[in-house]
């Protein structure tokens, strides 16, 4: 009987030990199947964060391109940036699509993305300023334990388009009587101004007109006093841009944080203009032809030299540049205006016309009057400047000095 309890209690020892044997095995089994989803989550998760970067640099890469190359080239770039940020078209799909984003929300969430519309369902009116790109790799698991997984990075960049900027945080945008603004964005690290109706010299000016617009600015949008003087030798209307008072446009948005930089206009940046213009204009050119057409040798608005009349309506066909370099010494400043029918000039004369398709670069101030009001004879005239258009058609004002 001894022998056979003896033989017993080895039986259950051995059914003992092999319990503990398939559970260490399943625990094991357990423990290695966490460490190994753990370290394939966060291969994958390490994976689409460098993607994202990737795809955030590409992007980035094509929108600064949007308004120097044509789409080709910008989607040649924005290849080239994803693959040197690891993005490469073997071990995945790239995909780069030129479209809209909708900023400021004006639209529904479009079909495929909430803001973001490509090349072929741009709203009417707007324009491409948004690079689209898509990178899905198709990435094994690291420790081989787990299925493949996809994984995938999407990232949009896109211009925040400013139609009239002035980053002086001393300095205003200030805008002229009778001006219509369409469809335009201003932005001012300080106030826009512009002046208040006012009766002169037989004619009535009127506050600017603004049709969806955006009036962006650190400060206010302030209507400023105007006083008309009564000397009948030399009437003339005075504005008072440091007087005034805050007033309601819509579209104003105030009070926002200032822009610290665009691309700042320095020697270098004119540079690159001037070596990319078509034609270059120096100020003892005046006359020579109908765009760059007088010359006054009078105080201009910069205190100190002449006024350089310019005009730049209809000078070529297709898209062009134009770089007026102006004398340091002299100083000056380019004048563009609308020109009177019927009146004299230097060269050839021209009827007011809309300004389309141009960069215009100056290493002076440039002044631009929006109109010319002819109050003599019985039918009294104004002359307005049309400025820009869509795409293409798109006009450019870039100075070294204050643009007014």
């Amino acid at each position: 009987m001894k022998n056979k309890r003896l033989r017993l209690n080895s039986i259950r020892s051995l059914d003992q030990r092999g319990s503990i044997a398939v559970t260490t095995v399943l625990v094991l089994a357990i423990l290695v199947s966490v460490m190994a989803f753990t370290l394939d989550t966060g291969h994958l998760v390490n994976q689409q964060r460098r993607h994202h970067h990737g795809a955030e640099a590409a992007a980035l890469a094509g929108a600064a391109q949007l308004c120097e190359s044509d789409w080709d080239q910008v989607k040649a770039m924005v290849r080239d940036t994803a693959r040197a940020n690891g993005l490469s078209d073997q071990n995945g799909t790239l995909d780069v699509e030129i479209g809209f984003y909708d900023e400021q929300d004006v639209y529904p969430d479009f079909e495929r993305f909430k803001a973001f519309a490509g090349a072929n369902h741009i709203p009417e009116g707007e324009y491409a300023n948004a690079v689209l790109v898509t990178y899905v790799e198709n990435d094994v698991a690291l420790t081989g334990l787990n299925p493949p997984a996809d994984v995938g990075s999407r990232a949009v960049a896109y211009l925040r388009r400013l139609d009239l900027a002035s980053l002086d945080p001393m300095g205003d945008i200030r805008l002229g009587h009778d001006s219509e603004w369409h469809n335009t964005v201003m932005w001012s690290n300080n106030d826009i101004k512009y002046p208040e109706a006012a009766a002169h010299n037989g004619g009535y000016f009127s506050t600017p007109e603004f049709e969806d617009c955006l009036l962006l600015c650190t400060g206010q949008v302030v209507e400023c006093p105007v006083d008309d003087t009564k000397s009948v030798a030399y009437p003339k209307m005075i504005i008072d841009w440091h007087a005034g008072g805050p007033t309601t446009v819509s579209g104003a948005v105030t009070g926002l944080d200032p822009i610290k930089a665009i691309q700042p206009v320095d020697e270098d940046y004119l540079d690159y203009w001037r070596n990319r213009a078509d034609v270059v204009y120096t100020p003892d050119m005046a006359g020579k032809d109908n765009v760059y057409y007088d010359q006054k040798d009078t105080v201009s608005i910069a205190k100190g030299g002449p006024f350089y009349y310019v005009n730049p309506a209809g000078a070529w066909g297709g898209r062009r540049v134009i770089f007026f370099d102006a004398d340091a010494d002299a100083g000056g400043t380019v004048m563009i205006s609308p020109v009177v029918e019927n009146t004299p000039l230097p060269s050839t004369g021209h009827a007011p016309g809309a300004i389309t398709g141009l960069t215009f670069v100056a290493t002076c101030p440039i002044h631009i009057a929006n109109f010319i009001h002819v109050s003599s004879g019985k039918n009294p005239k104004q002359y307005l400047l049309h400025v820009g258009g869509e795409y293409e058609d798109q006009a450019l004002f870039i100075s070294g000095k204050d643009i007014t």
